[in-house]
């Protein structure tokens, strides 16, 4: 991964975060910081705002107010394609993979968000071994999910669990540096989640920032670094895993 991120920089910085839908405020002045080379979960109840906040970082959604910082860039104007070409990937909580086309083909889409040159585009040898080498790269990322014998497969007769990693191997491809799963262990057994966690940490260790969603308290407090959790659209908590497990309010609004 190129340009990587610093762990003692921020790469996402969120401030004053609202978003109104009518008379209801589904999110409500939140701040966040996400720092270069760590896993950052967002948990909390449902309806509370979480598939909002991601929704205006990939841009889908424009805030009523407030700013979202990537990179040093302002991005919470900016479109959805370019977001992601600013290198914010994003793995769905429900799956968006093409069912007729095959597993690489469906990584593939992911590799191709990047534009050639006008220059590249005339050369057809040039685009050859282009492709061959994003062909490749697609395969080895396949074969390092433990998906490689899947690649000439049709994605629908996947089971959920495998085309969820799927997915991830297409928001991986284009190399983003910051990654975010919503709901990423949604169906999975204890087996399969365990190699999902395996999956997100060698994430990090190759310097890619990741923001996770995700149900499962247990493994959201195995892998981050750092939770945030809200409540009604407000964050109500942050801090180290054991900080917010033991936290009376999050207990009462979320743990229980």
């Amino acid at each position: 991964m190129s340009e990587t991120i610093s762990a003692n920089s921020a790469i996402l910085e969120v401030k004053n975060l609202t978003k109104h839908f009518g008379g209801l405020a589904a999110l409500n002045d939140v701040d966040l910081k996400i720092m270069g080379q760590t896993i950052s979960a967002l948990i909390g109840p449902n309806g509370s705002g979480k598939s909002t906040f991601l929704h205006i970082l990939i841009g889908l959604i424009r805030p009523t107010k407030g700013t979202v910082k990537f990179r040093d860039t302002v991005i919470n104007t900016l479109p959805a394609h370019e977001i992601a070409r600013l290198g914010i990937g994003f793995v769905p909580q429900r799956n968006r993979l093409v069912p007729e086309l095959t597993v690489l083909e469906n990584v593939l889409v992911g590799e191709n968000r990047s534009l050639n040159s006008g220059l590249s585009s005339l050369l057809p040898l040039y685009q050859k071994r282009k492709f061959q080498a994003k062909r490749n790269k697609a395969m080895q990322i396949l074969d390092w999910l433990g998906l490689a014998g899947t690649s000439s497969m049709v994605t629908e007769q996947l089971a959920a669990s495998q085309q969820r990693l799927v997915g991830i191997a297409r928001a991986i491809i284009s190399e983003p540096h910051l990654l975010l799963l919503d709901e990423p262990s949604a169906g999975m057994t204890s087996l399969e989640k365990e190699s999902l966690i395996k999956c997100i940490n060698e994430l990090k260790s190759n310097g890619m920032s990741i923001v996770l969603i995700e149900h499962d308290v247990e493994m959201v407090f195995r892998v981050a670094s750092t939770v945030s959790v809200l409540n009604f659209g407000q964050k109500i908590a942050e801090g180290n895993p054991r900080e917010v497990r033991e936290d009376p309010v999050v207990i009462k609004a979320y743990l229980g």
